[in-house]
């Protein structure tokens, strides 16, 4: 029973090898490149000019890389041998680039062009092999494995070289050479005996830019190429300007921005190795749908942060997304693959990932220095990404014959505009409820609970930095859990938690500042005398109602409402930071009250919402009904034997409204 996972772990490790060789060149190279260059003439200019060297390649060597493979297929030759090859193309430019490492710039942006061809060499072959040598249940698993050796290869490239760089400059280069060609060894080895036999298709005749034009444009592919575009162009110039964006938005060093790009890599594989899981085009169509949404509201998230706990959580969000698309992107395309065309498919799979990029330095850079800021590159980065959308809905309704229910499901304009009243409604009562309390004599009913609650508080230090001070940690623990409910009602998708957790947060955080902007009840900080507050600045904000009550309640009734078990710890959880709010002098207890019961509504509302489009199923399904009667082919979105009218009574009140 165990022989054979342990049979297909050795056989993904083993086939992952020379992508962990290719990404270590790739990061050695494309990090340390322009500091040999700086070092010979500090000239920015120049050092961008060399470094399109690897745009040059990234568009040119997969297309050539593909068709000749494809040719050697149908004449009976293994696609093996371009790995091969491809590593010692690369080990002999970074040798060179070692060699001539203290010369000029001409002579290593061609060393650099040798070992970049060699470097897009491997990548071309080895993602091929995907298509070819595994079945399409185990290409996304294949496909994670290789993205994430990609990605460690990365790490270890930019890890390792800094310290070499500091020994001589030539060192980082020379070590890359060996490790290249010694890890394409085990690829080889353990893909030359599982290579598919060659395709019956004839080779492809007359090759040029209109035969892969008309790839680009199949009906299928076109979409799924778009959609790719369209992400890499949401993150592709995320690693160059995340260290100045870092330092100058979120006021950190170097050393620490990067390690906020090593947690984004971390998450980015746990991500990948998640993704792997799905073992079917449409899981991997709406995981991709699931992987876009993170991606785009994490950099919406981030965008407006100041403080990198703030943009902690928008972060993750976009590194787990990124994993996603990483993983399954590739799988779905693979399946629109005619016989003995793969190699020419997957370059320009990989040709337009290198245009996308290409556009995005200059445009996002320009983007920057226009706006005078460099939140810019997230608001890019999220637009982008949220295009992508567009043509994967396009695909799912293509599709539609084969998936098990659409996608996402937009709400009718009607529901929406109901939806949207009834929350503002909600909202409006709660600020009304807060202004009678304000303004009539319960104001020093409020004073009193206050004084004697805020009397109680603690001194130790651990309550405040567990329970007042990181709002946006709990937020992302809260999250984190909501993806654990999320897994534990619907393995298959586990995501759905947490998109249903951060859509309750969003929602209450919106109703809460639409109440700020109405009306700014001052904090007690500044109408009671004699209180302290420790370290803290309470007053910007308005007091009524808590702001972390509300999104923190609004997380937990969903939470709670995907896993029971999940509950009382949560409630527990949201009792101390109602009470630690009042103790800490931050709020008075009917900000605090009242702020609860706008959470729950809020969550509510949001339910209602994730409801309608698709993402969860229906708030309650009939007690005399087992569980497993309520589900039917592993969706528990279906509940089975519901009347219509008691269905629609749950789903929006009957008449609309939820």
């Amino acid at each position: 029973m165990r022989a054979a996972p342990m049979r297909e772990m050795l056989l993904l490790a083993g086939f992952s090898t020379a992508a962990l060789g290719a990404g270590l060149g790739r990061g050695v190279v494309t990090t340390y490149l322009p500091v040999l260059l700086s070092r010979i003439e500090d000239a920015p200019g120049l050092i961008g000019t060399v470094m399109l060297v690897n745009v040059a390649s990234g568009l040119l060597v997969p297309p050539l890389v593909g068709v000749w493979s494809d040719r050697g297929r149908a004449a009976g030759h293994g696609r093996t041998g371009f790995v091969a090859a491809g590593s010692l193309l690369a080990a002999l430019g970074l040798v060179a680039v070692a060699l001539a490492h203290a010369t000029v710039y001409p002579l290593l942006a061609l060393c650099a062009l040798v070992a970049y061809t060699g470097l897009n060499t491997i990548t071309t072959a080895h993602r091929t092999l995907i298509a070819e040598s595994f079945p399409p249940r185990a290409r996304a698993r294949a496909t994670g494995a290789e993205e994430l050796a990609l990605l460690g290869g990365g790490l270890l490239g930019v890890a390792g070289g800094g310290a070499l760089l500091e020994r001589h400059g030539w060192s980082p280069f020379a070590a890359a050479a060996v490790l290249v060609g010694l890890l394409a060894i085990p690829t080889v080895a353990a893909m030359r005996r599982r290579e598919a036999p060659p395709a019956a298709v004839p080779p492809t005749g007359h090759v040029g830019p209109a035969y892969f034009l008309r790839v680009a444009c199949r009906p299928g592919v076109r979409l799924v190429i778009a959609a790719q575009g369209l992400w890499v162009l949401g993150y592709a110039a995320l690693p160059t300007f995340f260290v100045l964006y870092a330092e100058r938005v979120l006021g950190l060093g170097t050393a620490e921005a990067g390690l906020w790009l090593v947690v984004f890599g971390v998450v980015t594989g746990a991500a990948m190795l998640a993704a792997g899981a799905a073992k079917d085009d449409d899981r991997h169509l709406t995981l991709l749908v699931a992987g876009v949404v993170a991606m785009s509201a994490g950099f919406a998230a981030m965008a407006p942060a100041s403080s990198v706990l703030e943009a902690a959580p928008g972060l993750i969000a976009a590194a787990a997304g990124f994993g996603v698309l990483s993983t399954v992107g590739f799988p779905l395309y693979s399946s629109l693959i005619p016989p003995g065309e793969v190699g020419a498919y997957t370059a320009v799979f990989f040709a337009v990932r290198s245009v996308a990029g290409a556009v995005a330095l200059p445009a996002v850079g320009w983007a920057i220095q226009i706006s005078g800021t460099y939140r810019t590159l997230l608001v890019v980065g999220a637009v982008a990404t949220a295009g992508a959308l567009v043509p994967l809905t396009m695909l799912a309704r293509a599709r539609g014959a084969r998936m098990p229910r659409p996608v996402l499901t937009p709400p009718p304009l009607r529901w929406s505009l109901r939806w949207l009243a009834g929350l503002l409604a909600a909202t409006a009562v709660t600020a009304g409820l807060g202004l009678v309390v304000a303004r009539t004599p319960m104001a020093a009913i409020d004073e009193a609970v206050f004084r004697a609650v805020h009397a109680m508080r603690p001194r130790a230090d651990w309550v405040d930095r567990l329970l007042v001070s990181p709002d946006f940690r709990n937020y992302a623990v809260l999250a984190v859990a909501g993806a654990v409910a999320g897994w534990l009602a619907r393995p298959r998708i586990p995501l759905h938690g947490a998109l249903l957790a951060a859509l309750a947060g969003v929602v209450s955080f919106l109703c809460v500042r639409v109440i700020w902007l109405a009306w700014e009840r001052p904090r007690p900080e500044e109408v009671i005398t004699g209180i302290t507050v420790g370290d803290h600045l309470w007053a910007p904000y308005p007091s009524f109602p808590s702001g972390h009550v509300v999104v923190t309640v609004a997380m937990v009734v969903v939470v709670a409402r995907l896993a029971p078990p999940l509950a009382v710890p949560l409630w527990a959880f949201t009792a101390l930071i109602g009470v630690t709010r009042v103790m800490a002098g931050a709020h008075f207890p009917t900000d605090v009250v009242l702020g609860a019961g706008l959470g729950v509504v809020a969550a509510r509302f949001a339910y209602a919402l994730a409801e309608r489009v698709g993402i969860v199923g229906p708030w309650t399904a009939p007690r005399d009904v087992p569980r497993s009667a309520q589900r039917r082919d592993g969706d528990p979105d279906h509940v089975a034997d519901r009347p219509e009218r008691a269905r629609r009574a749950v789903v929006d009140g009957g008449d609309g409204h939820p």
